[in-house]
């Protein structure tokens, strides 16, 4: 009974907030899907989380605040919740007479001047947490971590590429056959280097074009790459519904 009221009303909260936010593009977006983001982007609606998936994103909100919260403690120049924007230029080569015609924008959890330094808080499973020292962080996280970096160095007229960008994992559960405790902190640095810069402007060129053709009507997601049909993120459930997708492999028929 209350396990039931419970999840009926964090379905409640979901519908409210994606009501009142609606879909906003960010820095996590640069690392995502693209065919997603295009639907999104042209007004797809996004299918609602699961109870449990806004418990597994509020407990990572929880604990990136107090890891945020104790920092401040340790360095007293660091800046929490720093807002970033990057430009968009619609194809046009920026120049210091160039208008940016879009722009991301978005916060970082944790930017420490005094150390030139970047982290981003993020909380992982004992599966996850034990792929990490084989297979390093994800793509997605790592274009995610270095917007935040060229955001930041210009801003702060740092060059991005002597600022140390930082993944801390914290472990959500226990593994013993991996090694991993819950509660660990984990962390992954993501080194400034040309060929994530060079995906890193890729991606911003293709988003500035979808924003382009957003303005102008012209906008078809089926002309954007999508993930390759055994993606983790693409798989389905047994009722046959997406289980990760927030666009949804049937709704937005991403397979091609």
């Amino acid at each position: 009974m209350i396990a039931e009221a419970l999840n009926a009303r964090y379905l409640v909260i979901d519908q409210k907030e994606r009501e009142e936010r609606g879909f906003k593009l960010g820095p996590s977006n640069l690392g995502g899907c693209m065919r997603q983001l295009a639907f999104l982007l042209s007004g797809h609606p996004s299918r609602p989380l699961s109870p449990e998936a806004v418990r597994v994103f509020e407990l990572g909100r929880q604990r990136g605040d107090r890891l945020e919260e104790l920092s401040k403690d340790v360095w007293p120049d660091a800046r929490t919740q720093v807002p970033v924007r990057i430009p968009l230029y619609d194809g046009v080569p920026q120049s210091m007479n160039t208008p940016p015609t879009d722009e991301i924008k978005g916060t970082a959890d944790l930017w420490i001047p005094s150390q030139r330094t970047l982290v981003d808080f993020k909380t992982v499973g004992a599966y996850g947490a034990g792929l990490l020292e084989a297979e390093g962080p994800s793509e997605e996280y790592m274009l995610q971590v270095h917007a935040y970096r060229y955001a930041i160095g210009a801003a702060e007229c740092v060059a991005p590429a002597i600022i140390k960008a930082l993944l801390v994992y914290e472990a959500k559960d226990s593994d013993a056959r991996k090694g991993v405790k819950a509660g660990s902190l984990i962390e992954c640095e993501v080194p400034w280097t040309p060929e994530l810069e060079d995906k890193f402007q890729v991606r911003l060129a293709v988003i500035a074009r979808m924003l382009a053709h957003k303005r102008r009507g012209t906008l078809d997601p089926r002309q954007y790459e999508g993930l390759h049909k055994t993606h983790w993120k693409c798989r389905n459930g047994s009722d046959g519904q997406p289980l990760y997708c927030p666009v949804g492999s049937k709704d937005g028929g991403c397979h091609g």
